[in-house]
């Protein structure tokens, strides 16, 4: 089935065939639209030319193209017309005729052309189509500053623009080079370093070079050992047996610096200095304004100009976000110092995490709990956390004892306190930001109830702590679940209260209770079935026989009930897939009908509950139950887990809670145990995160059971 999608006046439609929405919905003769501006697309026929139309399918570059390529970071555009190529302006106005083989262009250069009928094929022209380098080569490309690379029959040499010959065309190869003014050259393994202001050479005594994605900074080998050469140090000691380049600084990046090692010990050198530290530590550690430098007794810090910017002592270094980097000894963080050694905060902590969404805010973690600390202000915000969890990109709940805060990182503020806070729709949603809080009013034998109820960003209560439960329900209402199990629509935006008609009635909620055993059985509204009485459904009316529920004055034709039915409930639940739509009952085991009062799932369950009132935007599942285990079925009626646990939590990101006994884990949309069921408590993934307790470990893992923050030792 077509179902087109509307955006910016184009319409796209599924089999990937285009059109404008001012034609009838059947008019799509595109198969590609590239929009330029807010009235310009380049588009291509279905017979794979492309011209450029606007807005109103008005043509405004007729289709004759092979294609037409717009220049990064320039105003032209490459085409190709019947096999020749030129270039057009950014008003589609001809700059360079299609008359060539190839062309080539970077932004504020020449064009490299190649053009077949002339001797040579290769030259090069202006964006106004002026000769600059006749066609005389076999082949072109860019050199150093303002020069050419080009190849005649006996190899590779470098002209200006002005046909000035500065290197002969002999050599086999001329590497891209890290040094401005210089080009190597190298031929029958014989390598020359040219001054190209000078037009002068020097011969390498080395026996191969070592690029770095496809650039010599200056490594080279001779005789199985590595150094480092420069034009001002053409002739350095070749003393290492490994050098790795590790960081380009400076302008253009012209500096660089190596990581070297002889034997098992390791130094860095710099090419603009030379050795900036000695080789006697293990391998170097760059960050962002510092090098970490160990050793078996001792950690050193030097920023890249070799000054020393903390004194060594017996500790060790990590970093944060490349900006921020901690002193430790034995897993115990005594300071925090910014990326010059400026100390920011001194105490004995166990853990430090920082924050995605704002590297100057982070948590530590000492024996009261984590501290959240500004470091831009260099100040505590709050102290005494007992846990944390993210609820979108900037705003976390932090819990104080038993009660949660909203803290938003960007206003360093605290909000209104609630016993439990979960964001209501997914962070990245467009609805303005709500808050589920719930408050504990049952406890007993480790099983939890809560009451629930909506606060805003800034804490301000929306709807009091009094729902059994609250979920979205679409795009833009939430269902209340009353302490009745009724259901009440609200409109997310007004929130003002509009009962709907055909609002769910929830007969079976697993998230009710924590304890399962607890759920309602579905028989909330049933015909326990009298002898004589007669009930209808939809256009059928029912009778209570001796063999069970019968229909009364059937249609020809239409199949009776199964023997044994003694309960059905009347009412319609319009949420089952497989078209299902009544429950009924058969001896002690559930099933349900559908609108022809067939048969839709079997009575061979004890429970049967609707996934949309679990997960409203994912309702493609039903729960089970059987033998006081639960299972999950999918929309085809196919169970896709076992029989197997004592709880089946709702999905969210793609991930159901699962329990057995009392451990949790977690399956995905397949039915895949993905995450074993070994932790004593999980909670629902959130940005691909789930915090997890195991024993009297707090942390958090992936989907792929990978602990990524707080991991236990």
């Amino acid at each position: 089935m077509i179902n087109p999608e509307a955006f910016d006046g184009v319409i796209k439609k599924e089999d990937n065939r285009y059109g404008f929405k001012i034609h009838a919905k059947s008019h799509y003769p595109y198969t590609d639209l590239k929009r330029l501006d807010d009235n310009v697309y380049l588009a291509r026929r279905t017979d794979g030319l492309w011209g450029c139309v606007d807005s109103l399918d008005e043509k405004i570059l007729p289709f004759e193209y092979q294609f037409i390529r717009k220049l990064i970071g320039g105003d032209l555009f490459v085409i190709n017309s019947l096999g020749k190529m030129g270039l057009l302006s950014s008003k589609f106005e001809t700059k360079v005729r299609s008359i060539y083989d190839d062309l080539l262009i970077y932004p504020k250069k020449n064009c490299l052309a190649r053009n077949s009928g002339q001797w040579g094929q290769w030259g090069v022209i202006s964006e106004y189509e002026d000769t600059i380098i006749p066609f005389h080569y076999l082949d072109i490309d860019y050199g150093p500053e303002e020069s050419y690379r080009i190849k005649k029959e006996d190899g590779w040499g470098i002209i200006d623009s002005n046909l000035h010959l500065i290197i002969a065309p002999v050599y086999e190869q001329l590497p891209n080079t890290n040094f401005p003014g210089y080009q190597l050259a190298v031929t029958d393994s014989i390598f020359h370093l040219y001054d190209l202001e000078k037009k002068t050479y020097v011969t390498l005594d080395i026996d191969s070079i070592i690029s770095e994605n496809g650039m010599w900074s200056g490594l080279a080998k001779k005789e199985s050992k590595f150094g480092i050469m420069s034009p001002n140090n053409t002739g350095p000691p070749f003393i290492y047996d490994e050098i790795n380049l590790a960081r380009t600084t400076g302008r253009n990046k012209k500096v660089h610096y190596y990581i070297v090692r002889i034997a098992k010990q390791y130094g860095v050198y710099c090419d603009s200095v030379g050795l900036l530290a000695p080789i006697q530590f293990d391998k170097p550690i760059f960050h962002g304004y510092f090098i970490e430098l160990n050793s078996d007794s001792t950690t050193q810090l030097i920023d890249y100009s070799g000054k020393e910017v903390s004194p060594p002592d017996p500790s060790s270094v990590k970093t944060i976000k490349s900006k921020y980097f901690i002193r430790y000894h034995k897993d115990t963080i005594y300071s925090l110092s910014d990326e010059r050694g400026n100390k920011i905060i001194e105490g004995k902590f166990s853990q430090i995490q920082s924050l995605d969404y704002d590297p100057n805010f982070i948590l530590l973690k000492d024996k009261q709990g984590w501290t959240v600390l500004n470091l831009y202000e260099k100040k505590e915000l709050l102290n005494d956390i007992v846990e944390y969890i993210y609820l979108s990109r900037n705003t976390l709940a932090l819990r104080k004892g038993t009660k949660w805060v909203l803290f938003l990182l960007s206003k360093n503020n605290e909000y209104t306190s609630h016993q439990v806070i979960l964001p209501l729709f997914p962070p990245n949603s467009s609805n303005t930001p709500l808050f589920k809080t719930a408050e504990l009013v049952h406890q007993e034998n480790g099983e939890f109830q809560f009451h629930y109820g909506i606060i805003d960003s800034l804490g301000k209560t929306i709807l009091p702590n009094k729902y059994l439960n609250i979920y979205p329900k679409g795009d833009s209402t939430i269902m209340l679940v009353n302490k009745d199990l009724s259901g009440i629509v609200y409109n997310y935006h007004s929130l003002k209260s509009s009962p709907a008609s055909n609002s769910p009635r929830l007969i079976t909620h697993p998230q009710v209770s924590l304890n399962p055993q607890a759920m309602p059985t579905g028989r909330n509204k049933v015909a326990q079935g009298k002898p004589g009485q007669i009930i209808s459904l939809d256009s059928y009316k029912l009778t209570f026989t001796d063999k069970g529920w019968k229909i009364l004055d059937p249609a020809i034709g239409k199949e009776q009930l199964p023997d044994g039915i003694l309960s059905i409930d009347p009412s319609p639940e319009n949420q089952f897939y497989l078209d299902a739509k009544y429950y009924f009952w058969k001896g002690d085991k559930i099933g349900m009908l559908n609108k022809d009062l067939q048969i839709a799932i079997d009575p061979y369950y004890d429970v049967i509950a609707n996934a949309r009132q679990l997960s409203p935007s994912h309702p493609n599942y039903i729960y089970v139950k059987s033998d006081g285990k639960f299972a999950l079925m999918d929309a085809n009626g196919k169970i896709i887990t076992p029989f197997k646990y004592d709880e089946i939590r709702a999905f969210q990101e793609d991930m159901a809670r699962v329990r057995i006994g009392g451990s949790w884990g977690f399956i995905n949309r397949a039915g895949y145990e993905i995450i074993p069921v070994i932790y004593d408590a999980a909670f629902p993934f959130i940005h691909g995160l789930s915090k997890v307790i195991k024993g009297q470990e707090i942390y958090f893992v992936n989907k792929d059971n990978t602990c990524v923050v707080n991991c236990p030792e």
